[in-house]
């Protein structure tokens, strides 16, 4: 019986990658798309996205939670010439004001990034560069409770309530954070609310225990970002970080400068701090 039913698991494994589409991004023309979102709204999935060139993509690239199982790739994701998707996002950084706290729908600060993961299961990125586009730092004041400054700033690669993703051989530099991961556990019997939050009663469907962390980040070049890598709310599963290269991230030189008592390599003494 046992073996009828590994038999069939195989058989079901193997139907699932034969209905996978593999789709081919060039930014010459070269594939079915010229641009990486494109490719992304079209695949379903399990899909494959391959990038066969080495250019530079200025876009924002989001894998939400429709396209579980994911894989975005160039073509040889092993070498160190990589195409590059290059975005500052400036769009995602609210709240900027204790009003806009109190409403779950203009909290987006912590999905700020040039790629970004939201919501998604078993997503992987192989052998893609990711340039915030330059550190953007910002910070406004009496945010939370009306009293505590909200401080954040750009990523490269953003990971929110998302589970099992797997970043590998790629370069992320030029931001804020090279990696910035929300994770939280709000739901099923393992129910961890924040009390502090605005709804503690709320669950997010996918963060059930066991569905949100578990990523694996590997082989990666992480540098020239004021942080590597960053985790916040990490509660559930535990993630697996090695054989990274994570070097030259500072505050030099960042918009940071603006934020009293900040001061560089990392050190943080946020006191209060100025629009910017």
């Amino acid at each position: 019986m046992n073996t009828v039913k590994t038999i069939g698991l195989l058989l079901l494994l193997f139907s699932l990658t034969l209905l996978s589409a593999t789709y081919r991004v060039s930014k010459s023309g070269g594939g079915q798309f010229t641009t990486i979102q494109a490719a992304v709204n079209v695949a379903k999935p399990g899909d494959i996205i391959e990038v066969i060139d080495f250019s530079v993509y200025e876009e924002q690239v989001t894998i939400d939670s429709t396209k579980n199982g994911l894989i975005l790739r160039s073509t040889n994701p092993a070498s160190p010439k990589k195409p590059t998707i290059k975005y500052q996002d400036r769009t995602n950084v609210n709240p900027k004001t204790f009003a806009e706290s109190q409403n779950p729908n203009m909290i987006n600060f912590d999905r700020n990034g040039a790629l970004r993961v939201l919501g998604a299961v078993n997503v992987t990125i192989e052998g893609i560069a990711v340039d915030g586009g330059g550190h953007y730092t910002f910070c406004w004041p009496n945010i939370w409770e009306n009293r505590y400054d909200l401080f954040h700033g750009n990523a490269a690669i953003v990971l929110w309530v998302c589970g099992y993703t797997t970043i590998r051989n790629c370069d992320l530099r030029n931001a804020h954070f090279g990696i910035a991961v929300k994770n939280r556990n709000e739901g099923g019997i393992f129910a961890n609310a924040n009390p502090a939050d605005i709804q503690p009663w709320l669950v997010v469907p996918l963060s059930r225990y066991g569905k949100v962390g578990g990523h694996v980040i590997e082989q990666n070049r992480i540098h020239d970002n004021v942080f590597g890598l960053f985790n916040e709310s990490d509660w559930d599963m535990g993630s697996t970080i090695r054989y990274n290269l994570i070097y030259e991230n500072h505050y030099v030189g960042d918009e940071a400068a603006t934020v009293h008592g900040l001061h560089t390599e990392g050190a943080r003494r946020v006191e209060s701090c100025t629009r910017i």
